[in-house]
């Protein structure tokens, strides 16, 4: 390969990357910007001084800090991801670049959704000890939302179908149904036992199986025009 066919790869690879990287942003600023706004307003109906005051701000945003961050992975690959292929792709993104583009739009933003729980987190004098099972669960929503993407984009309509049944069955009824038998409570309060290294061995494998079903549906993926 010549030097000249070498920067215009570079090129490419670089711009795809930065394309995918300004749709990581977008995830992570809704999923931020969600959290302040919803922390701040619920702060309003509390006194503005005392303990229990901002001791009930900072459950606030440790409660919609894991909500959130749960539903925006899912939600945010779907719509920015399963969008954004064709549009890469019809510009001459190749199918690797494409592969690894989503992965970092995918991975980019849950770091930052991490790290801003944590930061939070911190700043409100709170302890880490959920932020240990926040973590799997974060990563089992990043591998849930490369699946329906693909299901998406593999299945036409019928993907589309199925990933709003799966946002309206398993996450809407499987969130309320954790939120009402206390499960919410356990987690912001660390009782979560040994439950720790499972939870991460299922999210590290779905994750391998959602960038693995990825690199299947980009293998037979066709721009139409």
């Amino acid at each position: 390969m010549d030097r000249k066919s070498q920067s215009l790869l570079k090129q490419s690879v670089m711009s795809n990357l930065k394309y995918w990287g300004k749709r990581a942003e977008r995830i992570f600023a809704i999923f931020a910007g969600a959290v302040i706004f919803y922390t701040f307003l619920m702060s309003l109906s509390y006194s503005s001084d005392g303990a229990d005051s901002a001791k009930e701000v900072a459950r606030q945003f440790k409660i919609y800090a894991v909500t959130l961050g749960i539903v925006l992975p899912l939600v945010g690959i779907n719509s920015f991801g399963v969008t954004g292929v064709g549009i890469a792709m019809s510009f001459g993104a190749r199918r690797s670049e494409t592969l690894w583009g989503i992965q970092l739009m995918v991975w980019l933003s849950a770091i930052q959704i991490f790290l801003f729980v944590a930061v939070g987190n911190y700043l409100t004098g709170d302890s880490f000890t959920w932020m240990k099972m926040y973590l799997p669960i974060l990563m089992m929503s990043v591998g849930a939302g490369e699946f329906v993407g693909c299901a998406n984009i593999r299945f036409g309509w019928k993907g589309v179908l199925g990933s709003v049944l799966f946002y309206c069955v398993v996450v809407v009824g499987g969130g309320i149904l954790f939120i009402c038998s206390g499960g919410l409570s356990i987690l912001l309060n660390g009782q979560t036992g040994k439950l720790f290294l499972p939870l991460l061995i299922a999210a590290v494998l779905l994750c391998i199986a959602g960038g693995w079903c990825w690199k299947k549906v980009l293998a037979s993926y066709e721009v139409k025009v």
